[in-house]
Order: C-alpha cells, then structure tokens, then sequence
C-alpha cells in the first residue's frame, strides 16, 4: 500500500550557527483524493539526537505543537524542526526522519 503522504526535505544537511542551532524543513504532500488530519513525529538515527528535535508550531496557527494538522484534497504542508545541539554532544552526522500518519 502506498502512503497517503509524500515527504520531501529542502536539503540534505543542515548548517549550525555558532550556538549549534539550526532549523530543517520538510514538504508534506497529500496524495489522497480525501481531506485528512494527521499527526507527525521525528526519529533520529543515532538515537540520542531525538533530544535535540522539535517540531514548529506552524506560523498560522496549529494544535498540538505543530505535529497534528489538518491537509486538504490535494493540499502541501511545510513542517519545520528546530534542532539544537548540545556543546557536549559528540561530532557526527545525525539523520533526522519525519514520518506522517493519517489519523
């Protein structure tokens, strides 16, 4: 079965500024010919770096900290994830990963 979603990101890293915080931004895409609420969550991959992640409320308002919304028919949703890092936090490369669930 396919997704009801699409899920792209606008770039493949994401640059820290001098206090290790940065912000990542995802599309959401309906692919369903219905109206649909759905919920949003983040994993992280060392798993430790799911600390450092927070979903934005949307600008225009939104519940739940911004990970429910509701997608319109044929309707595309930018999400944006506040990252910020520790200064302890060991140097790598983390993934972070948006899934979307239709409720």
């Amino acid at each position: 079965m396919s997704s009801p979603f699409d899920i792209t990101v606008a770039s493949n890293t994401v640059t820290l500024d001098n206090k290790r915080e940065g912000v990542a931004t995802f599309t959401v895409h309906n692919n369903t010919r219905r109206r649909l609420r759905a919920s949003a969550r983040l994993t992280t991959t060392p798993g430790d770096g799911a600390r450092w992640v927070t979903i934005l409320p949307p600008e225009n308002g939104g519940v739940s900290g911004g990970t429910t919304r509701d997608f319109p028919i044929d309707s595309t949703q930018q999400y944006q994830v506040r990252i910020a890092v520790p200064m302890d936090a060991p140097p790598g490369s983390y993934t972070i990963k948006l899934l979307a669930a239709d409720e």
